[in-house]
């Protein structure tokens, strides 16, 4: 029997929730209260995963301090409760479901920095959760799967990153790779 996956996409008040189930999108909130979600009671049988940050080296707000806070309540909470609990960056999420990112970007910096020595307009950077939807969708069967009676249905906002961290974490595991799964305050290997 394989584990459902309970994904979770911290926001500073409310974060997107999603549960796929054998590869099935059961239940979706794109809107959970963080408080609420911290006294729900899960089910035993699920494995939860959790976006984590990574410092990108500009100014940090309120808003962002205050997420990273709920990140590690929430790995907190799952932990002690007896939850097999993983941290996941987006990078990872997109290296594993969006392979071809860093050639897209890639290029996108040989054409930027191409117009600029041209003296023109640089071109519009790759939108990263853009080509993430895609990506999800195209696993689906395409753009259907989002429409009324698709199985992406309503999937949408911050369910969408769950649903990519539920999604990236089930390809891990599919390829037999470690989990990030880590004790708070032990930072990454």
């Amino acid at each position: 029997m394989t584990l459902d996956i309970l994904a979770i996409d911290p926001g500073q008040f409310h974060s997107g929730v999603l549960t796929l189930s054998d590869g099935v999108v059961r239940e979706v909130s794109h809107e959970y209260d963080n408080r609420a979600l911290v006294r729900a009671i899960v089910n035993r049988n699920v494995k939860v995963v959790i976006e984590d940050f990574t410092p990108q080296g500009q100014m940090t707000g309120h808003s962002v301090v205050d997420t990273c806070k709920w990140v590690g309540r929430f790995q907190q909470h799952f932990l002690d409760a007896g939850y097999d609990t993983t941290v996941m960056l987006r990078a990872e999420v997109l290296d594993l479901l969006v392979p071809g990112l860093h050639q897209i970007e890639s290029e996108w910096r040989a054409e930027k920095k191409a117009a600029q020595s041209r003296g023109e307009k640089p071109p519009a950077k790759p939108n990263r959760d853009k080509h993430l939807w895609h990506a999800i969708l195209e696993m689906h069967g395409g753009e259907s799967a989002a429409k009324k009676g698709g199985p992406l249905y309503g999937v949408k906002s911050h369910a969408r990153s769950a649903l990519a961290l539920a999604l990236a974490l089930r390809m891990q595991q599919a390829q037999g790779q470690p989990a990030t799964s880590q004790t708070p305050g032990q930072g990454r290997a």
